[in-house]
């Protein structure tokens, strides 16, 4: 991204009044960018900055994330209207990109647009239920605990050693410990009350549902992701989608938007 072109922002407000921030920058078709949890918009600024020279891309705060309204909490039923919402209003669209949790709101989407409304999927691990729960009862209710006595940072780390956080002991603390990282780690802690999103994905245990979208999709993979659930997730999704294709991010896990933004960006550029 050059100087020149710089970034454009705006709010949209959702039919139930929530106001949803969003950056968009480049010129080409519009690509819209649907987070993971904790993080927000900004997250993907590392791979839109190597698309925006052949891509709009919209980056978009989802409600409870951010700069966007709480807007009740996050929800994957209520993210996935606010994301059909965005569409409508920023489309036609060329493609719709999501990461984790903002892979599972990209699907949940995908299934329930009007057909043509998202002509090309890109879903970056989305941590389906098919293996197991992606965080049980005990973890969540002990990320509530945590969350309601103030203890942000504890509620963080129970949710990063988890399988929905997809990043192992040694990974949490070098995250944690890293100087040039300690911004966007303050950030996650300072976003730990919408852990409780969770709740609302772990009925998404099956990746039948999804046959229904008929978009071409791409699903990324990192070769060092944990088996459960990103691995088992992509394996149902590969064998029950119609028009699916698979692109392994080599020595990457579920944080390659930070680390290796340009292999993302390469994968993305190629099926975009």
């Amino acid at each position: 991204m050059s100087a020149a072109d710089g970034m454009r922002g705006g709010v949209l407000t959702t039919p139930d009044g929530c106001r949803l921030a969003y950056v968009a920058a480049g010129t080409g078709p519009t690509v819209v960018f649907a987070h993971g949890g904790l993080v927000r918009a900004s997250s993907w600024i590392g791979v839109a900055d190597m698309l925006c020279d052949r891509f709009t891309c919209v980056l978009f705060d989802q409600r409870g994330h951010g700069a966007s309204d709480w807007g009740g909490g996050p929800d994957v039923a209520k993210a996935a209207a606010d994301l059909l919402f965005v569409v409508d209003q920023v489309g036609p669209v060329h493609a719709v990109v999501g990461h984790s949790y903002g892979a599972l709101v990209a699907l949940e989407a995908a299934r329930q647009a009007a057909p043509g409304a998202i002509p090309r999927l890109a879903i970056y691990e989305p941590p389906l239920s098919v293996g197991g729960p992606i965080m049980t009862a005990d973890v969540l209710d002990r990320v509530d605990a945590a969350v309601a006595a103030g203890d942000y940072e504890h509620a963080l780390l129970l949710h990063l050693g988890s399988e929905s956080g997809g990043l192992s002991e040694d990974e949490v603390q070098a995250f944690r410990g890293n100087p040039m990282f300690r911004p966007t780690y303050t950030e996650l802690v300072i976003q730990s009350p919408s852990i409780a999103m969770l709740r609302s994905c772990l009925p998404l245990d099956s990746a039948r549902p999804y046959r229904s979208v008929q978009a071409p999709t791409l699903v990324l993979l990192g070769t060092a992701s944990p088996h459960e659930p990103f691995r088992t997730s992509a394996e149902a999704l590969l064998a029950a989608m119609p028009d699916v294709r698979l692109a392994m991010l080599e020595g990457q896990s579920h944080t390659a938007l930070l680390m290796a933004p340009h292999l993302v960006a390469d994968a993305l550029g190629s099926f975009l």
